[in-house]
């Protein structure tokens, strides 16, 4: 009965005019719920994270989907592309960007931060900029389910390149899960 009501539920979220928070999920959907709706290929599952990997607009990418109290909370996809020219993050950031904006409009918030100036007059090695952490892309959208944050940043010559969703209405059990953390450190 329990996965007929799985299949049934998921039925539900595919058929109606629900629009899907982050690929076909909707927040709040169980571990099995996601499982049941994700095609990419599963890769691993930690604690209370999914793993799979996929090609989203035409770079490899780790899905992550995070669940608190089996409550999907938020998800992420994680660039796994490489490119020997750093550069060349900055255009696929631009391309993902753009993609974004077809969907869900001009970001709320959108800023290039530099950190330090010493590459900052020689564009062909922002890359390495952003690789040395001296540079970092950044780009908001908030609509009245989901924050989604597009960065570009760095750190010791290794790029991270991310496009994280985050569920409004369950920020609760994140904060909440985070103070329970903090008070047990001590």
């Amino acid at each position: 009965m329990k996965s007929f009501l799985i299949i049934l539920t998921t039925f539900f979220f595919l058929t109606t005019n629900i629009h899907s928070q982050f690929r076909k999920t909707i927040w709040g959907m169980s571990e099995k719920e996601v499982k049941a709706v994700e095609t990419a290929k599963f890769s691993d599952k930690i604690e209370c994270k999914l793993f799979y990997e996929a090609t989203v607009n035409n770079l490899d990418v780790i899905i992550l989907y995070s669940f608190i109290d089996n409550k999907l909370v938020s998800s992420s996809y994680y660039v796994t592309e490489t490119h020997s020219n750093k550069t060349e993050f900055i255009y696929d950031y631009e391309e993902l960007k753009d993609v974004l904006i077809n969907k869900y409009g001009e970001p709320d918030f959108d800023d290039i931060i530099w950190f330090a100036d010493l590459f900052k007059d020689n564009p062909e090695h922002w890359g390495v900029a952003i690789a040395t952490g001296d540079l970092a892309y950044q780009s908001v959208w908030e609509n009245e389910k989901t924050l989604i944050f597009l960065s570009l940043q760095g750190d010791n010559y290794k790029i991270s390149f991310n496009v994280v969703y985050k569920s409004i209405e369950l920020k609760y059990l994140e904060e909440e899960k985070n103070k329970a953390k903090n008070t047990d450190d001590f």
